[in-house]
């Protein structure tokens, strides 16, 4: 019994002794490290690593730290190094400092004599301030604007990403009211806040309030509509799609189809098509999205395209993209883009891809290019710019050496 009693004391006096030295030791060390001088050495550490990983870490754990006691002796160490620092190294001091000295911090690195250090600095202490109070930011950017003109852009770009960071509203109200020619900038600056902060939800949900919101004007909605689709879409196409849907019908969202077949073509032609297909669109906006969707599948997968557009009961829907494949496939085989050209049944489109690939065909076989020339629906004009030389289109003998140089032939794929 006593033998228990012994080890149960025992313990228990090690686990006193335990936390009453772990206390000990961390009220030993947390005073250390805040005091100036040991901030300020930690800081020297930190920026002397040679990896950028223990770099960036070590000087962020110092610099959680920094308050307007410590700050002296930590700048001294920025200014010796200041020559040699790069662009993360000065945006964390940047932003810890706005933390709590925003202005005074835009102010002294404003006046850095490095003019490369002194842009690096501003930006992130704008950014964050904005970032943390984007009101109290807000009410000082006229005074600094007006202080700083030759800088404007720049001031307001770091203060609306910061902003959009924040997660705090007003923003939208913010950006109407900014006269600009290209507004679309501000949006993509904000969006792109978005995106990384809570992905497509987060986008399409901040740009569905401003669409829907009867006192923004039509250029801003456009703005809006545009970046967020072109935004989104690279992400998650689908969603997209659908959310872009019921605002198709507008004419600030003209565009919507173009842009989302762009991105989605680059991810899975085929559902990019079949959508567009879907869509109540005609015309002068169908055909830009059938060609963009079919161009980003070209480019992602060639093979798959070809497949696609040769194998397809083709209709008026089809003929962007088959235009576009003869256009394609005209250096190589000529007479088979020809025969593509006229299997597009839209005249205009029709006598569009005959100018562009029959050049490829005169500069190869000018005979036989002649013949067909004759009884083409093409008039006198466009005969003639056919004839023409053009420097961009090789002869057979020089498309034949450039093939061979590659080490391949591009198949041609006739029906």
């Amino acid at each position: 019994m006593n033998k228990v009693i012994l080890w149960v004391g025992w313990g228990a006096s090690l686990g006193l002794a335990f936390f009453v030295g772990r206390s000990v030791s961390e009220s030993s060390t947390a005073p250390a490290l805040e005091s100036p001088e040991n901030i300020a050495v930690s800081i020297r550490e930190a920026l002397g690593q040679g990896s950028p990983l223990k770099r960036f870490g070590q000087s962020s754990r110092a610099l959680e730290a920094l308050n307007a006691e410590n700050l002296p002796e930590v700048l001294e160490v920025y200014d010796m190094m200041l020559s040699g620092l790069g662009d993360c190294d000065i945006r964390l001091l940047a932003d810890a400092w706005s933390g709590f000295d925003a202005r005074g911090a835009f102010d002294e690195t404003m006046a850095w004599d490095y003019p490369a250090k002194r842009v690096i600095g501003t930006d992130a202490v704008i950014r964050g301030w904005a970032i943390r109070d984007p009101i109290e930011a807000r009410a000082a950017i006229p005074e600094i604007l007006k202080e700083n003109p030759r800088i404007q852009g720049r001031i307001i770009d770091n203060f609306i990403v910061g902003w959009a960071h924040s997660g705090q509203p007003g923003l939208d109200d913010y950006i109407a009211g900014i006269e600009s020619r290209t507004p679309e900038k501000f949006f993509s600056q904000v969006l792109h806040a978005k995106i990384r902060r809570g992905g497509s939800d987060e986008v399409l949900s901040w740009t569905g309030e401003v669409l829907d919101d009867p006192d923004y004007s039509y250029g801003i909605k456009r703005a809006a509509f545009r970046t967020a689709t072109r935004t989104s879409a690279r992400w998650e196409p689908e969603l997209t799609a659908e959310w872009a849907k019921p605002y198709l019908g507008e004419e600030w969202a003209d565009d919507g189809p173009r842009i989302i077949g762009d991105q989605w073509g680059k991810r899975d032609g085929k559902a990019a098509l079949t959508w567009i297909q879907s869509l109540p669109v005609e015309g002068e906006r169908r055909e830009p999205a059938v060609r963009d969707a079919f161009v980003s599948w070209m480019d992602e997968d060639p093979v798959a395209a070809a497949d696609w557009i040769m194998s397809e009961n083709r209709s008026a829907f089809h003929d962007p993209a088959l235009s576009y494949y003869a256009r394609k496939i005209a250096e190589d085989d000529p007479v088979a883009a020809i025969e593509l050209c006229e299997q597009v049944l839209d005249q205009e489109l029709q006598n569009r891809c005959f100018n562009k690939t029959a050049k490829f065909w005169y500069a190869q076989d000018a005979v036989q290019a002649e013949i067909w020339l004759q009884s083409s629906p093409l008039d006198e004009k466009a005969r003639t710019l056919i004839r023409r030389p053009n420097q961009n289109v090789r002869s057979k003998t020089d498309s034949d050496k450039s093939r061979a140089k590659r080490g391949r032939v591009p198949p041609s794929r006739r029906r």
